[in-house]
């Protein structure tokens, strides 16, 4: 079939060259080569781990609040949904910034004194009719980057837009940051997560999502990395599951936790790319995928209730330890009571990996707003009776002999 079409020389048995079907069959070659090429390229975006276990032991570690708290007083029209929550540095001093969702502003206060320096309603910031899915990163007053359902922009501290790259072609896939999800830099790149929005019925579009953008604002490039781990290539899990979280370690590394995946992950987005055992103490059975009919019949929620799934990893740089959620899955007769959610406990890795702890921990204790300063002080979100106010509770780990509160005494005094 190769020679089909060619003219033979008799004398030497091999084809004359014919060009019309020497261009035919070039073409044939280059469209053979391009479909091997985008075939290897498609499986090895798909990143394999190295798989390292670590005996754990599951200690008595905990987060206990203490009676140290700060508050901070909202300003005129904030309206507490707070969202996209960080910490920064400028100078001496600590800041903690914030998007609110309810008034579409920007707060900034001086950590340590609860003063607020600067409030910004984003309207003015950013001429834009699609603000309710902003989420907003504070690197410094010259440096806050803002994204909106097409744009991400680099604003300064009065205001002024320096840069802005656009991805409005691709909406499915829209970068977000919170506390969980920081924004991170490394040299001029800035990495963001995607927020996850794909069709949780196709195992297609589950193996082809990436977690991450790198921006390049000056060439105004975007590049996604890092695919879903290999439960998230054999099978569906449903939309619940396709959930993540990551943090940045002392190496420059990132660290990620997928809610359906015991283990943790540890990568530059290059070369190294290292799986760690990080299953929960409470996790009997495994996290089993389903099928496309059973999604199809059957309330996604409940899918994800009665199966056990893991939340988002922190890093402490102080003490270099990481701080993972899981959570338990619902019985059936709970779930069909609506007698709560799941419950949720903290699993403590040391700069190793090693699981050094797990403990259980109720509504009151905002994971996902946990801050780390440079002391080596831990502060979480706590309830507050005031809607003018955000109030922040300082914890302690039991290993550390100066804490001064049990965590009973606390749920005993703050009834």
């Amino acid at each position: 079939m190769l020679y089909q079409g060619l003219e033979f020389d008799a004398e030497s048995q091999c084809p004359k060259r014919n060009n019309k079907n020497d261009k035919m069959r070039n073409l044939a070659k280059f469209i053979i080569i391009c479909s091997v090429f985008i075939s290897c390229h498609k499986k090895e975006s798909v990143v394999r781990a190295d798989y390292r276990y670590i005996a754990p032991v599951y200690g008595d570690i905990r987060l206990n609040p203490t009676e140290d708290t700060l508050c901070f007083i909202l300003a005129e029209h904030t309206y507490k949904r707070i969202e996209s929550l960080n910490l920064f540095k400028n100078r001496d001093s600590t800041y903690m910034s914030f998007y609110d969702r309810g008034s579409k502003s920007i707060s900034m206060y001086n950590f340590y004194s609860g003063r607020l320096i600067k409030r910004v309603p984003l309207y003015t910031w950013i001429r834009s009719s699609k603000l309710d899915k902003v989420s907003v990163f504070v690197k410094n007053f010259d440096s806050i980057y803002i994204t909106t359902m097409t744009t991400l922009f680099l604003v300064d501290s009065t205001g002024k837009v320096k840069r802005g790259i656009k991805y409005s072609e691709d909406l499915g896939r829209r970068p977000y940051t919170t506390t969980t999800s920081p924004m991170l830099f490394r040299g001029n790149m800035v990495y963001i997560a995607v927020k996850p929005a794909i069709n949780d019925k196709s195992l297609d579009a589950q193996r082809r999502w990436r977690t991450l953008y790198e921006f390049d604002m000056n060439n105004q490039t975007k590049t996604p990395y890092y695919s879903l781990p290999d439960i998230y290539q054999n099978g569906l899990l449903g939309y619940a599951f396709v959930d993540y979280g990551y943090c940045m370690n002392n190496r420059g590394n990132f660290v990620f936790s997928f809610a359906a995946d015991p283990n943790i992950y540890e990568t530059d987005l290059a070369n190294y790319h290292v799986a760690y055992f990080g299953r929960s103490k409470f996790q009997k059975g495994e996290i089993e995928t389903v099928s496309k009919e059973q999604l199809q019949k059957e309330d996604g929620y409940k899918v994800y209730s009665l199966r056990d799934s893991y939340g988002e990893i922190l890093f402490d740089p102080y003490r270099k330890r990481y701080l993972r959620l899981a959570k338990q899955k619902m019985s059936e007769a709970d779930f069909q009571s609506k007698s709560g959610r799941k419950k949720r406990s903290i699993i403590v890795f040391d700069e190793t990996f090693k699981i050094i702890g797990e403990s259980g921990i109720n509504d009151d204790f905002s994971f996902n707003f946990l801050l780390f300063l440079d002391d080596g002080a831990i502060y979480t979100m706590a309830k507050s009776r005031d809607g003018h106010e955000l109030r922040f509770v300082r914890l302690l780990y039991t290993d550390d002999k100066s804490a001064k509160m049990t965590l009973t005494q606390y749920q005993r005094e703050n009834k």
